[in-house]
């Protein structure tokens, strides 16, 4: 029997578990003293017996399915979006596993291969899901800017691992203004000043609470041109004229 979800599922152990939780992936480790919850060896998991579902679902309908889930005391997840919360991105990997007959309950069958073996056996796939820790980083190019006239210039550029994210500037440690906004990208603050100094941060979402890196960019006054006499090789020298090295002992040209 195929089980027809027009959701993918995702389950999550929704009664307390003693120890500690690896929370990339233990949170899909079912685990139940239900004796219709059987260990699947493939998988190393633990999955309604399909039987069951055939049983008490025979119409395979989606909310029959789910509330039998939450009856076992599993939960039913809609979508991956429902487990965003801040601070974190959703990752999802496809996993495979390779049945005869059917495909366990809140698995589908890979359409290709059970209709190469006549429906008899094949790949069933399932995604899971879980919270990665968000990650950003913003960068300026200069970070100290050298000032010849009134103002000067530097690019400011940042990235987050999801989702979208606000740059927020301030100056002389005053109030932050907003700066620009986006999953990632360059723009240019021509406008630095001699003297301050200015901090650039990039926030997770437009909530400007969640602060995930911040770069300082100082502004200041730039000294006289460099003397390009001083670079001169050992033997050489300006003796000919200004901004020009020549072999010493040799007639200028």
């Amino acid at each position: 029997m195929i089980v027809a979800l027009p959701l993918f599922a995702v389950f999550a152990l929704s009664v307390g578990c003693e120890g500690a939780e690896d929370d990339t992936f233990d949170a899909f480790e079912l685990e139940s003293t239900q004796p219709t919850i059987s260990p699947s060896e493939a998988m190393g998991d633990q999955l309604l017996e399909h039987s069951l579902v055939e049983e008490r679902c025979p119409e395979d309908d989606a909310a029959c399915i789910s509330a039998l889930g939450e009856e076992l005391g599993l939960t039913f997840m809609a979508e991956p979006a429902d487990m965003q919360t801040m601070g974190t991105c959703v990752s999802c990997v496809t996993e495979t596993l390779f049945a005869f007959g059917s495909c366990p309950f809140g698995w589908t069958k890979d359409p290709v291969s059970w209709w190469v073996n006549n429906q008899q056996f094949g790949v069933c796939l399932r995604n899971v899901c879980f919270n990665t820790q968000l990650d950003g980083d913003v960068s300026a190019s200069p970070s100290t800017v050298s000032i010849s006239e009134s103002l000067g210039s530097t690019t400011i550029s940042w990235d987050v691992d999801c989702g979208s994210a606000q740059v927020w500037v301030s100056k002389d440690g005053g109030a932050e203004t907003l700066f620009t906004a986006g999953s990632s990208g360059s723009q240019s603050a021509p406008w630095i000043q001699i003297g301050s100094e200015y901090e650039f941060c990039v926030y997770e979402g437009s909530a400007h609470s969640n602060s995930l890196d911040c770069v300082t960019v100082t502004g200041v006054e730039a000294g006289p041109p460099p003397d390009p006499c001083d670079s001169c090789s050992s033997g050489w020298s300006c003796h000919c004229g200004e901004n020009m090295c020549w072999p010493n002992g040799n007639p200028c040209p």
